[in-house]
């Protein structure tokens, strides 16, 4: 497979810029045209217009992306004000399913591995004063930092993070930052601000980099851009960490107990993460997201799959994703 290797930072290439570089090279007679799948794209349409119908989210978006190649197959919208559905995919917002990266940075400081044992106490840590705390669903206690990412633990992200980057909030962006994700720098004064960065509310990232970020986890440690016509793979990072680091991460979204959480049946061939990120304030009317970056199957992955969904209240919103990401586990699975 031809492949072009991009320096760091790089800005998304217009589509001219694209089709420069397909004429500039030999490859197959599909160079240049759009990489969606037709099918694939009316059958995550239908699922989320009847995601909406169904009063189970306000509004919504899913993208499917071929792993190895960074191909989109399918990009959907629906009751977005943007009806530019890329465009969608850009907007900047901060997400808690950065905690993955903020756990791939932690493993790759060498100062914790996913043995080392957490102590979570009752589901509540105070930190600075204020009390940080965890869904009051999950298993609490002492367990290793394998089990505590399986629970999306904030309190355990959080120590991971700070065992790994001294409570530093330059740091661990730094950190952060060598592993792929280009998340933003700027100077935090404030050392509250590390709590709230290490879970993915101390700045602002598109899904579309974080697509890109967990795709790379799915496909080896390698990032590739996300590419809505057909030329040549673009690898954005070569490698985004030690493989053993990689596969770490990768058994946390392929644990039996983290698919259960989603409704998954046994023998699920796919991995998951599913995250819930609560409105910048009270006063918002912005709601709840969630989001659930998924791959399939777990040997060899061929499809990435990205599923965003808001609402008022996540209670529902957080079962339909799971069952969302069933029907396209199935869907998927004989294409």
């Amino acid at each position: 497979m031809n492949r072009i290797y991009l320096r760091k930072p790089i800005k998304f290439l217009t589509a001219a810029a694209v089709m420069l570089l397909v004429s500039a090279c030999n490859g197959s007679k599909t160079e240049g045209m759009q990489t969606i799948d037709s099918e694939i794209n009316q059958f995550t349409d239908k699922m989320l217009t009847d995601l909406k119908e169904k009063n189970l989210a306000d509004s919504g978006l899913i993208m499917v992306v071929n792993t190895h190649t960074g191909y989109i197959k399918a990009a959907s919208e629906v009751g977005c004000a943007n009806k530019n559905i890329m465009d969608n995919f850009r907007k900047s917002e901060c997400s808690c399913a950065v905690k993955v990266a903020t756990w791939l940075a932690a493993l790759e400081s060498g100062r914790i591995t996913l043995n080392d044992t957490v102590d979570t106490n009752n589901g509540t840590y105070i930190v600075y004063g204020r009390a940080l705390k965890d869904s009051p669903k999950n298993r609490h206690g002492k367990m290793n930092y394998h089990d505590s990412f399986v629970q999306q633990s904030n309190i355990a992200t959080y120590m991971a993070a700070s065992a790994a980057y001294k409570n530093n909030t330059d740091s661990l962006i730094n950190g952060i930052r060598l592993t792929g994700l280009n998340v933003p720098k700027r100077n935090y004064k404030d050392r509250t601000e590390f709590v709230w960065a290490s879970l993915g509310y101390g700045y602002k990232i598109t899904p579309w980099e974080m697509i890109e970020y967990v795709n790379g986890i799915a496909n080896g440690g390698t990032i590739v851009k996300l590419m809505s016509l057909n030329g040549l793979v673009q690898v954005v990072e070569d490698r985004m960490a030690d493989a053993r680091n990689i596969q770490g991460i990768r058994q946390i979204f392929e644990n039996k107990e983290n698919l259960k959480k989603l409704n998954l049946p046994d023998g699920t061939q796919a991995g998951a993460i599913c995250t819930v990120t609560a409105p910048p304030d009270s006063k918002s009317d912005a709601g709840y997201k969630v989001e659930l970056y998924g791959y399939l199957p777990i040997d060899k992955p061929k499809y990435t799959v990205y599923i965003c969904a808001y609402k008022q209240n996540a209670d529902e919103l957080y079962g339909a994703a799971g069952e969302l990401y069933a029907s396209m586990i199935k869907f998927l699975s004989v294409r």
